[in-house]
């Protein structure tokens, strides 16, 4: 990432991620128009957090989940982050997720955020494309696309 960048990463395999051309074209489109937004009204870069997840990862999160009720098989299951593949290899996603950090940002600025997302990036199953939540790890905002 260069210093003139409006997106940053967490850590250097995220951005590997999302420069991957396993990654959806759409999820990266809306990635950049939000740091654009991001930039232009608040003056901060985005930060994105998560984009794929292991078994072991994706198992991490939620073992602390409140909702002690849920199978492993569940909380495997509960995530776009999950990679699952074709038997040729290929990644296949329910649909394409990031995470944004909210460090730095007022309720406010996270509100305006999760609205235009909304709006502007309507998923055609009618689902949310971001809201804001906390699994336990810390809240942050989620983003995802379906095509």
């Amino acid at each position: 990432m260069t210093n003139n960048s409006a997106i940053a990463f967490k850590t250097d395999r995220i951005e590997k991620e999302f420069y991957s051309d396993e990654w959806h074209t759409q999820t990266r489109g809306l990635a950049r128009e939000l740091a654009r937004v991001t930039a232009l009204w608040f003056r901060k870069k985005l930060v994105i957090t998560c984009i794929i997840r292991t078994m072991d990862e994706q198992l991490a999160v939620y073992q602390n989940q409140l909702d002690k009720e849920l199978t492993t098989l569940e909380k495997i299951r509960i995530s776009p982050h999950l990679v699952k593949r074709t038997s040729e290899g290929q990644m296949l996603f329910p649909c394409y997720a990031f995470d944004q950090s909210i460090i730095g940002y007022s309720p406010t600025e996270i509100d305006r955020l999760v609205l235009w997302g909304n709006h502007y990036w309507k998923r055609c199953d009618g689902k949310e494309t971001c809201f804001m939540h906390d699994i336990g790890s810390g809240g942050h905002i989620h983003w995802q696309f379906k095509t």
